[in-house]
């Protein structure tokens, strides 16, 4: 059984890891350009 204390934190470590990953595949970009 997930508690809504629980939902929330892996929403929040979901959005977390997707702004890593985006971070990630954006900053090589970025140094690229330069």
């Amino acid at each position: 059984m997930i508690t809504k204390k629980q939902k929330k934190v892996f929403t929040v470590l979901a959005i977390i890891a997707g702004l890593a990953l985006l971070a990630g595949s954006v900053l090589p970009f970025i140094a690229y350009l330069r």
